[in-house]
């Protein structure tokens, strides 16, 4: 749970997010001290998270592992959003890391003709953190 919590995320949102949060912080601290710092405390927390989060990726590009991942299924969804139909494919693969574990993840692909591309079986190339294998990157 915690590790989930304190995971690094590098979404610019975040950044957003925590100047909001300052700003409301010290404005709700005429009213009350106590939920001021607290939303200052989150804001630092979401400003961390982005910058751990940028430092990993960062780490992942600079000294990241390349591997071969084996596509492994290639799925149709579709639904809606905001009244809207879309569609769009999930392309399932493994890969292995250099100690031998082998390690599942899927990726959304929107455009149909870029999801034409791939089939089960099909290779393709991902980066890895040495450190942290399961953090990785498609690269095809």
């Amino acid at each position: 749970m915690l590790s989930t919590v304190f995971k690094p995320r590098p979404y610019p949102a975040l950044v957003l997010l925590a100047l909001i949060l300052t700003i409301f912080g010290f404005k709700v601290m005429r009213l009350s001290r106590m939920v001021g710092w607290v939303l200052i405390a989150v804001a630092a927390w979401l400003l961390i998270s982005f910058i751990r989060g940028l430092m990993f990726d960062l780490t992942i590009n600079r000294d990241g592992l390349v591997t071969e991942a084996r596509v492994t299924k290639v799925e149709h969804k579709s639904g809606t959003h905001k009244g809207k139909p879309e569609e769009w494919w999930l392309i399932h693969y493994t890969y292995t890391d250099n100690s031998g574990q082998a390690h599942e993840n899927s990726i959304d692909i929107w455009d149909a003709e870029e999801a034409s591309r791939w089939k089960a079986g099909d290779g393709a190339k991902v980066r890895y953190h040495p450190e942290s294998p399961e953090e990785h990157r498609w690269l095809e």
